[in-house]
């Protein structure tokens, strides 16, 4: 399959953005029988362009699903629905195989440390650029992490799961629902967990307070300017404001969410945008 081609879907798996407000996006084709993914750099989003094309950073045939950065190497990782993991922390891009079910979420956290999951409901850690297993089968989908090291993370997945890793022991968390949690997003000493139908629950350990408001559902979560920032899906980016969500832009979706420095990065289907603090700015794919 090529790019070319008719009858072609396109859409933004995941997005990055740097301090400097360059853009990352995940870009994925699909005929619904292949795939190919490329990583295209947006240096200039001001720089306005139709049905932008820029030269890709990285590509093939294969369904990147999710994408982050290493920041304290400036390595970057993604996970594909093959299961495998594709670096360039070696300077060089590669493919390394990580399990024969197909991953959903992929996060590096402050201490270097590189996590990755999915189908198989097993938490993965990179350990001298190999993977290796540091948990049993939960026997859900997971699709959502976050965490400060290899001592404190969190995930969620399908069927109301949240799980939680402190100093090498796996503690599930016990809420009165069983919706999917598809974002997880750790504060200074606390973690918010959203889902769908607007199920947002914030805490730690055994004490969780539910937040849920509203019907919207919950995509993602980050932190930008000292503000709970949530994609929203085809409702819309929001923000959490004195517990509540908050639908503060809806003239595109948003599914995935990415925050540095003074920039955030949203993506939602074929169009990525980046916020300053003042306006949006964005490209069309496809």
């Amino acid at each position: 399959m090529t790019q070319i081609e008719e009858d072609i879907s396109t859409s933004i798996a995941a997005v990055l953005v740097d301090t400097s407000g360059g853009v990352l996006v995940d870009l994925v084709s699909t005929d619904y029988e292949s795939y190919y993914s490329t990583l295209t750099p947006i240096p200039d989003v001001e720089k306005h362009v139709e049905n932008a094309d820029s030269e890709e950073l990285y590509g093939g045939e294969f369904w990147l699903v999710d994408l982050h950065l290493c920041e304290e190497t400036g390595a970057l990782f993604a996970c594909d629905a093959d299961g495998n993991v594709h670096t360039n922390a070696s300077g060089t891009w590669k493919i390394e195989p990580v399990t024969k079910a197909g991953l959903r979420v992929i996060r590096c956290f402050p201490d270097g440390s590189v996590f990755t999951a999915g189908t198989d409901g097993i938490v993965y850690l990179r350990e001298r650029e190999s993977w290796t297993a540091i948990s049993e089968s939960f026997g859900q989908w997971i699709t959502g992490m976050d965490g400060r090291s290899q001592a404190d993370l969190t995930i969620s997945g399908d069927a109301g799961l949240v799980a939680q890793y402190i100093d090498g022991e796996w503690n599930i968390v016990e809420l009165p629902t069983d919706i999917t949690f598809n974002a997880v997003l750790a504060l200074k000493d606390e973690y918010l967990v959203g889902g769908c139908k607007g199920t947002l629950f914030h805490g730690q350990g055994g004490s969780w307070k539910d937040l849920t408001s509203g019907d919207a559902d919950i995509h993602d979560l980050v932190l930008y300017q000292d503000q709970i920032w949530i994609a929203c899906g085809t409702r819309g980016v929001g923000q959490l404001v004195d517990g509540s969500i908050e639908i503060v832009r809806d003239t595109f979706a948003a599914f995935v969410l990415h925050a540095a420095g003074n920039y955030l990065a949203l993506a939602g289907n074929n169009i990525a945008m980046r916020f300053d603090g003042e306006r949006y700015k964005g490209r069309r794919y496809g």
